[in-house]
């Protein structure tokens, strides 16, 4: 009798742990796949990282000072307080350190270059500088005197928060999703002024014909066309009616190319990027420059497997300046761009050849990446599965006890 009655407590305590964990554990498996997360959110509408890869443990990662230093200049470009992407620009302003690494970077770091970002703010007149109160609310962060109005703008404008004790933590390393934050809210309230960059070009769906003419020993430049045809680079333009290899392409022509691929692959946040670029070039014909820039967003817009030691020097391109990170980011994927002497030429204007020639080399020859690393959320038809293996798991176990 007593351990008949030892059988029941024991088969009882077990039933309500996993009905606790089932309930706990469905819960959150939907809410994980249903409620979205703001900082990938907005990584995914500015382009800052490839949103695929932004699992809970990478957001929980430390973040390199070259990878915040990256993503910081393009919420300044984006923000329109600064013209371009040009990671020098940035040290000469002295927004951010020369020498940026691959090591982490603390918390304190990044705010500073933060708060060095709100003065040139200020200067350019597109951040506001009424109203502030001169206050610290951490107590464990003794900042230099240069930085009470700035700290004092962050604080207010809610860009920095501490922890529940009143703590910053300024000497802690910044994970990713906490500097996704800082640069969240920092970009939400410097175009909450109004200063999104906005352009004069209008994209819309183009129904006219378009006719390739080549010559009989282009078979391969046919080949390309045809599949850019597929991959809607042509939804929005049709080149003027007639294409021709040699022939240069408009800086309108060569957005739309971009954000016809961009359309159909459903990458929003990439077609914003690609916008901005053409939103924002002062060239009439596209130059090499420009296509390396679109041609990198395009990159990561796809998954696909990277060379990490694959890296191209040009002795014409500055260092970690924006087409330098393209050109890398290219050459990571396999594809590299330029001369044969280490000469770029960004200036040039390329011609239809070029462009269809690279764009075909992104849509068709990069390496796809394992399997392992797209799948993030589990379905609702996964989560129904794994409810129903937990259902015959308990039932196993009172079949155990039972016997």
């Amino acid at each position: 009798m007593l351990l008949l009655i030892k059988k029941e407590f024991i088969a009882g305590i077990l039933m309500a742990v996993i009905l606790v964990a089932a309930l706990m554990n469905v819960s959150s498996l939907h809410a994980l796949a249903s409620k979205p997360i703001p900082e990938i959110e907005f990584s995914q509408k500015l382009g800052l990282f490839d949103s695929s890869r932004l699992t809970n443990e990478v957001l929980s990662s430390n973040i390199s000072e070259l990878a915040f230093q990256r993503a910081l200049n393009v919420v300044l470009v984006k923000s329109g307080i600064i013209r371009k992407f040009n990671m020098t620009e940035l040290v000469e302003l002295g927004i951010i350190r020369d020498g940026g690494s691959n090591g982490s970077i603390s918390r304190q770091g990044a705010a500073k270059s933060i708060m060095r970002a709100i003065v040139h703010g200020w200067y350019r007149e597109v951040l506001k500088r009424d109203g502030l109160k001169n206050i610290n609310p951490f107590k464990d962060w003794e900042i230099e005197s240069r930085y009470s109005e700035p700290l004092a703008y962050a604080v207010q404008h809610n860009i920095f928060r501490g922890s529940t004790s009143g703590k910053f933590n300024p000497y802690a390393k910044l994970k990713v999703k906490e500097a996704l934050a800082f640069l969240m809210r920092f970009y939400d309230n410097a175009v909450g002024v109004g200063n999104e960059p906005t352009g004069s070009f209008e994209f819309k769906p183009t129904d006219t014909g378009i006719e390739l003419l080549c010559k009989e020993n282009e078979q391969e430049f046919a080949a390309q066309f045809e599949r850019l045809k597929t991959a809607g680079a042509f939804d929005l333009t049709n080149l003027g009616g007639k294409v021709r290899g040699d022939s240069a392409i408009t800086t309108q022509d060569i957005t739309a190319l971009f954000l016809g691929i961009m359309q159909k692959l459903n990458k929003p946040a990439f077609i914003s990027q690609i916008k901005y670029y053409g939103q924002t070039s002062t060239q009439t014909y596209a130059n090499r420059d420009i296509l390396a820039c679109m041609a990198t967003n395009l990159v990561e817009a796809i998954p696909h497997k990277t060379f990490e030691e694959n890296k191209v020097v040009y002795s014409d391109v500055s260092p970690l300046c924006e087409v330098d990170y393209a050109l890398n980011n290219l050459a990571r994927a396999g594809i590299r761009m330029g001369y044969t002497d280490s000469m770029f030429k960004g200036y040039e204007r390329v011609s239809i050849y070029e462009v269809f020639g690279l764009i075909d080399r992104v849509l068709t020859d990069l390496q796809p990446r394992t399997p392992s690393l797209e799948k993030q959320t589990m379905s609702s038809e996964e989560i129904e599965a794994w409810k129903k293996r937990l259902v015959r798991r308990k039932n196993r176990i009172r079949k155990i006890l039972d016997n």
